[in-house]
């Protein structure tokens, strides 16, 4: 039996049920809000730490007493007591949610953990039937540095699936549920364990109990071609032909890049896989050189030498009801739509103040230093987007954009280059286009050249650079460029391309 689901016992009168635990005061200071679930050998429930101040949510987790628990009591514990292990030993990391506690109180063991608030991607995926590969671009770079960050402490999940991904209120998606987690050691690669895992997600190798670090990335392509197809991983593969035929499923075609990655990230033979996530990483990080998600290093905290004891942390409120999780876009806009209409909503009413500051990039452009006033025109728009702790705007971040400071920062463009660089300017031009392409428009700009993107160190940082060459935020990168039709949208609505390009001379 291989999915942790097989451990589910027979339970008999003594079975206490779950229902009554609720509002019960847990060790004098746990109070149970709700159920959260309630697996093979344990439940979990939302409570509130009063023992701190100010009170905070968080997770209990309750493993079932042995006297319940029947012949498969000695794994159930074993488990439980892994998992505590687990958490202390990996110390604190932003994905990971932080073990508070443990404690026993009458034949039950528990562990208290952070509360994450917000949807597994199995809920998510539910709302949306389809993820893009933008989102799975966004889920590949946030999920693969943690990964990386248990692989290189020899920690192995074995349970990499959508219901164990949890994407919080800020987008930020947290890995959970250490259960099944196992230290590699030499000698365990030797001797075949118990097989645990959710089956449709278990690598070849781990259903015969012999778990790798390659075994998470396999169960993490297969929660990725899920989350792609909206399809059953079962339906994925083809018993006849011993082959996975997710391509067939797809609604829309991915790139070359993450196809390879995947089928990769997929393959049966150990030997082919990628050995682990940071490989993974590795590879993402060559075949898309410039995008954002891969361009930061993962932070690798120190583990904990002893278990965390419960502390005063943050607030968190407990909500009342399942959270529902913002709009699914994650990133970008896909690229497989070649125009759109600039036709978009009024101008919503301005501030009269800019909220930002104006002077770093007024400077760089009055000094003729391109290079740099690109640079603060990139900080600028994640400022007045309000993106925090990320390198890009998302698509309801571009949409809402305050129009007087996308002006504002247009205006220091046109003036210091002579009407020849700034948004209004690439604006402009795409609009001049005959049917416009992103290639048609890269190649006006001079991004594209001999069949290919120019790298973002390879464009002309001075005034003899081709029309609309700058700014060049880092939204485009590889085999294509991403995010430029929001915000052509975006400088549409602030009345922005109302006037006509100015003639460049190098292309009459």
């Amino acid at each position: 039996m291989t999915d942790a689901e097989g451990l589910k016992p027979l339970f008999d009168s003594r079975h206490v049920r779950a229902a009554d635990f609720l509002e019960r005061l847990l060790a004098g200071r746990y109070r149970i809000v709700r159920v959260l679930g309630e697996g093979g050998f344990g439940r979990t429930f939302l409570a509130v730490d009063i023992g701190v101040k100010p009170e905070r949510a968080c997770v209990v987790k309750q493993c079932f007493p042995q006297s319940l628990l029947g012949e498969r009591r000695e794994l159930a514990t074993a488990l439980f007591a892994k998992e505590i292990r687990f958490l202390a030993g990996l110390g604190a990391h932003p994905q990971i949610p932080e073990l508070y506690d443990t404690f026993a109180e009458g034949e039950y063991q528990y562990l208290v953990q952070a509360w994450v608030e917000g949807e597994n991607l199995a809920n998510w995926l539910v709302r949306i039937v389809r993820a893009r590969e933008s989102d799975l671009l966004d889920l590949l770079g946030q999920v693969l540095p943690v990964l990386s960050y248990i692989h290189d402490r020899q920690v192995i999940h074995r349970d990499i699936k959508p219901e164990n991904l949890i994407r919080d209120r800020d987008g930020r998606i947290a890995l959970v549920d250490f259960g099944a987690a196992k230290i590699l050691t030499e000698g365990s690669l030797m001797q075949a364990g118990t097989s645990i895992g959710s089956a449709e997600y278990v690598a070849p190798e781990q259903m015969r109990g012999r778990a790798t670090l390659a075994s998470d990335v396999y169960g993490l392509g297969v929660t990725c071609i899920y989350l792609l197809t909206g399809v059953p991983p079962f339906d994925l593969y083809s018993h006849d032909a011993a082959t996975w035929v997710w391509q067939g499923y797809l609604n829309r075609p991915i790139s070359r890049q993450l196809e390879f990655v995947l089928n990769r990230m997929l393959a049966e033979a150990i030997s082919k896989r990628y050995p682990n996530a940071r490989a993974v990483l590795d590879d993402l990080r060559q075949l898309y050189p410039y995008a954002p998600q891969f361009a930061q290093p993962e932070p690798t905290p120190e583990p904990a030498t002893v278990a965390p004891a419960a502390q005063p942390a943050a607030p968190n409120a407990v909500p009342e009801e399942p959270v529902e999780s913002s709009d699914s876009t994650f990133v970008f806009d896909t690229v497989d739509a070649l125009g759109f209409d600039l036709r978009f909503d009024a101008i919503e009413s301005e501030p009269a103040l800019l909220a930002i500051d104006c002077t770093p990039l007024s400077a760089a452009l009055e000094a003729g230093n391109w290079h740099r006033a690109n640079e603060e025109t990139h900080r600028l728009l994640l400022e007045a987007g309000k993106a925090v702790r990320r390198t890009w705007l998302e698509g309801e971040e571009i949409d809402l954009f305050p129009c007087v400071e996308l002006r504002a920062i247009d205006e220091l463009w046109a003036e210091h280059s002579g009407d020849r660089f700034g948004f209004s300017v690439q604006l402009r031009i795409w609009q001049d286009l005959y049917e416009p392409t992103y290639y048609k428009f890269g190649d006006r700009l001079g991004w594209f050249r001999s069949g290919a993107w120019l790298p973002h160190q390879h464009l002309t940082y001075d005034a003899g650079a081709p029309l609309g060459h700058l700014p060049a935020i880092r939204w485009w990168y590889g085999s294509a460029v991403w995010g430029l039709r929001r915000l052509f949208r975006r400088l549409d609505a602030c009345g922005l391309g109302a006037s006509p390009a100015p003639r460049d001379s190098k292309r009459a």
